[in-house]
């Protein structure tokens, strides 16, 4: 037990402890002023206050029946464990048939930075068969579950060596089994091409998506992600039926052009006959009087007009 008592108009913390006694000072009534001490005298008050409370390792510090936060988190700041615990520098463990040995570091935590990626990779396996996880889900909230561990998949991108992970998809009554990354996000680089066209044909079908447009910007049914796959493998035209023509419908006739890949009018197949009819019956249709008038309606056709009477 303790008390609070002033000295001299000052706070301090009056405690006595294996015989000796201790005059900590206060930050407040319920915070002991750390900084005011020395490294010595921190050093024995922890060892005095672990003894009187048979405290013999530091987790009972930080966890046990007579924790002292305080305490724990100057010890372990500034590194001064090990001045009062006998602190191991490696620890045994033994899951399934196989045995570890694992480096900790000063707060006895394992220290993951002192090991390879191969050695994390085999201990979190090993980890994951002891208590049958088989998802990062299980590992991060489960009964058996290891924060620390499931941490450190995600900070070193362990995840997909760990966890074979897809997604199980119905789209239009057709099952897929979609690959992940670690982050949960579609890993497009594992599926092969006939497999990203397939199941982007199903999506779209699914949400009754109709051009890529829909797919890269509609506020609900837009799916970035594989706009930008099909878009770096070149595969939008093998999921979208692009029409090769356009028709306008003007002044009575019906003029059909070939259309490029952004959807306009490839000027350079149309004659400059063509063109000359095209653009007097486009003018009728829609009461168009001036150049100005054009440019705003149609501003392809009046550029191309301009290029050819240039």
């Amino acid at each position: 037990m303790f008390e609070i008592i002033k000295i001299d108009g000052k706070l301090f913390r009056h405690e006595v402890l294996c015989t000796k006694e201790f005059f900590l000072p206060m930050k407040r009534k319920n915070q002991i002023h750390w900084a005011a001490m020395s490294e010595a005298e921190i050093i024995l008050y922890a060892k005095a206050y672990c003894q009187h409370h048979e405290i013999k390792r530091q987790r009972h510090l930080a966890n046990g029946k007579n924790k002292h936060d305080g305490l724990y988190n100057i010890l372990y700041k500034s590194k001064w464990m090990r001045q009062v615990f006998i602190v191991d520098e490696t620890k045994p463990v033994r899951l399934g048939e196989d045995d570890f040995i694992i480096p900790l570091d000063g707060g006895g935590r394992v220290s993951w930075k002192s090991m390879s990626r191969q050695e994390k990779i085999d201990y979190i396996i090993a980890y994951c068969k002891e208590f049958n996880i088989t998802n990062s889900t299980q590992l991060q909230k489960g009964p058996n579950k290891n924060p620390g561990m499931h941490s450190r998949l995600l900070d070193d991108k362990l995840m997909t060596d760990i966890f074979d992970r897809e997604r199980l998809e119905t789209l239009c009554g057709e099952p897929f089994l979609i690959p992940l990354c670690a982050i949960d996000k579609v890993a497009w680089e594992k599926m092969s091409e006939d497999e990203i066209i397939e199941y982007a044909k199903a999506y779209c079908k699914h949400h009754k998506i109709k051009g890529s447009g829909a797919l890269s910007n509609h506020k609900t049914k837009r799916n970035t992600g594989m706009y930008k796959a099909l878009m770096d493998r070149t595969l939008l035209d093998r999921v979208f039926s692009r029409p090769k023509t356009k028709s306008y419908p003007v002044n009575g006739t019906t003029y059909t052009f070939q259309i490029r890949k952004n959807r306009q009018i490839d000027w350079k197949l149309v004659t400059k006959k063509r063109l000359e009819k095209f653009g007097r019956d486009y003018c009728i249709e829609y009461g168009i009087k001036t150049r100005t008038q054009l440019k705003n309606k149609n501003a392809g056709l009046c550029n191309q007009k301009r290029r050819q009477s240039a």
